[in-house]
């Protein structure tokens, strides 16, 4: 957790980030060779390298996507550099990586459903290691009624974080692990611009555990925070009508 509340005041690498949410997945990660890795992979760049040099390079070094999409491994980096495949976003932290050592200016994509690495002007898609077609990406936006102006944000470094740890939190609530998906959650707040969304996570995990004592005291936390009074009201309600919820026995 202090490794977290330090990347939260200083926020400035995305791949920093990453290596933390890795060893939140396995405590074994080596930070170390993990940056030593990546320094090792830029350094088979070509001279002046570009975007398409570094997609290009990665995938003759088998950087893939995994076929075994639903493992928690594949969020983690030090599994990523060390048995090459991923999901997009632990693959673009690859891409990043990389840039990083480059001097290249790169950032993280936000895209909806699929995140993607801009390099300069380039896109690539990290998952394929290859170009990404910007037209076919903004064809794909108007055919899902999505708007390309927000499709096409940067991803802050917190952002980063937050969406690779609601990929965790997706995995643990889809095997049932309500407890899992709480701890995952104790992260999110230690960095969370917006606190409200976690805590009514929150509620809902506690009471899947059958802990109303604790459901009912983030639901307080979520009143507080709630933007305005109606919203705060509806919230009061709610805890009204769990005041006789009788804890599980375990």
């Amino acid at each position: 957790m202090q490794a977290l509340e330090n990347f939260a005041r200083d926020r400035s690498s995305a791949v920093a980030g990453a290596l933390i949410v890795s060893q939140i997945v396995d405590p074994d990660t080596d930070i170390d060779w993990c940056q030593a890795q990546l320094l090792a992979l830029a350094q088979t760049m070509p001279n002046d390298a570009s975007a398409i040099d570094v997609a290009q390079v990665l995938q003759e070094q088998g950087f893939h996507g995994s076929e075994a999409y639903y493992k928690s491994e594949n969020s983690a980096l030090g599994y990523v550099l060390q048995n090459r495949e991923g999901i997009p976003i632990s693959l673009a932290m690859v891409v990043l990586g990389v840039c990083e050592q480059l001097g290249l200016e790169a950032t993280g994509i936000n895209f909806p459903t699929h995140f993607l690495v801009s390099v300069g002007s380039t896109l690539i898609d990290p998952f394929t290691m290859t170009i990404a077609d910007r037209s076919e990406c903004q064809r794909w936006l108007k055919d899902n009624n999505l708007d390309a102006r927000i499709a096409f944000t940067p991803a802050s470094p917190t952002d980063t974080v937050l969406r690779m740890l609601d990929n965790l939190t997706g995995l643990a609530r889809a095997s049932n692990d309500s407890g899992r998906a709480l701890e995952l959650s104790d992260y999110k707040l230690a960095i969370a611009p917006e606190l409200l969304p976690i805590y009514l996570e929150r509620v809902e995990l506690w009471l899947e555990l059958g802990v109303a004592d604790m459901a009912r005291r983030d639901l307080g936390s979520a009143i507080e925070l709630a933007p305005d009074d109606a919203s705060k009201n509806k919230l009061r309600e709610r805890l009204s009508d769990m005041a006789d919820i009788q804890p599980k026995l375990h």
